[in-house]
């Protein structure tokens, strides 16, 4: 096999620092950190890469095909959230369970993770040097056609969305992430054709994806509410008071709100509230009473109430918790 890097740049911010057989780790470095890719050269042609990005708020990629390449991709998110632009004043999301599929000819620029963590997996297949192998090469007889599966999902330069519940191939891509150790490559080889049999089953039905962007002027605005209801933590803005503050109709606020943080604005808040404390109580000394003032709760006891059905705990026992821990 030549490799992916034959027919894809990768981009200048990501480096190879490990190399083990058909295994490939990359290190993506970021504006705030750094990301890994492990990726596997399957087949000619056929790629799998694991992508791990935790403490990242977003990262820029060079990424771009070399020559007339033609791809298919498909891209998972097993966790988190992560934002790129699409077009020039569109941008597009993909949540947990989500799968998008493109051809990677705009896989460059800004990518965002707007819960700063994402984790991921993206099968790659290089049209013609893989066709070849299934026509020819050594998966002789898999009747499996990428172009056409190309043709259907990438009429244009637009990604297509396969919403969470297909269960097929949510499945498959569960099995993919908990590979086992053991004959690991073997399975993955599997596994990446069952995808790919999945998908070509797919592109034939009347369920082969839909495109789902925001206005990069919408998700200004989302990104200004996130700040605004994060930085006073005891405000008692309502959603209509939000929606009159940041000129957005109340129902599409939310509607965007949700797409680009996968949770409505008061899961989001009370998400975020707990997620300080939990930080405050095991990092620091600070009484529990001042705790509940600083995210947002002038009564203690309800503090401890929202913070048990979120965690589990009260935050006396979490704070001993986190200590024994230590």
């Amino acid at each position: 096999m030549d490799g992916i890097n034959s027919y894809v740049n990768l981009g200048e911010n990501v480096a190879c620092i490990n190399h083990n057989g058909i295994m490939h780790t990359y290190r993506v470095t970021c504006e705030d950190g750094q990301g890994i890719m492990t990726m596997y050269e399957l087949y000619p042609g056929m790629t799998l890469s694991f992508h791990d990005f935790v403490g990242v708020a977003s990262t820029q990629s060079t990424f771009r095909l070399k020559g007339n390449v033609e791809m298919l991709c498909l891209s998972y998110c097993r966790e988190g959230r992560i934002e790129w632009d699409a077009a020039k004043d569109e941008s597009l999301f993909l949540g947990a369970g989500d799968i998008g599929i493109d051809d990677h000819k705009m896989h460059s620029g800004n990518f965002s993770f707007p819960l700063k963590y994402y984790r991921g997996i993206t099968a790659s297949f290089e049209v013609d040097v893989a066709q070849q192998c299934i026509n020819q090469g050594v998966l002789s007889g898999f009747s499996v056609d990428i172009k056409r599966i190309q043709a259907a999902f990438c009429r244009s330069s637009y990604y297509k969305v396969v919403k969470q519940g297909v269960s097929a191939l949510d499945h498959v891509f569960s099995e993919i992430y908990t590979a086992p150790d053991i004959h690991r490559e073997t399975y993955l080889r599997i596994k990446l054709l069952e995808l790919l049999f999945l998908l070509d089953s797919l592109s034939s039905s009347s369920n082969a994806g839909e495109d789902l962007y925001l206005r990069k002027s919408q998700i200004e605005k989302v990104h200004a509410i996130q700040e605004s209801i994060t930085r006073d933590l005891g405000s008692t803005k309502t959603l209509k008071q939000l929606s009159e503050e940041f000129d957005f109709p109340y129902v599409s606020m939310q509607t965007c709100f949700k797409q680009v943080y996968g949770m409505s604005i008061h899961s989001y808040l009370v998400h975020y509230r707990m997620s300080q404390a939990s930080r405050m109580l095991r990092e620091s000394d600070v009484s529990i009473g001042e705790i509940a003032l600083s995210v947002g709760y002038a009564n203690a006891s309800k503090f401890s109430s929202a913070f048990k059905e979120a965690t589990g705990f009260t935050p006396r026992e979490f704070r001993a918790r986190a200590l024994s821990e230590m």
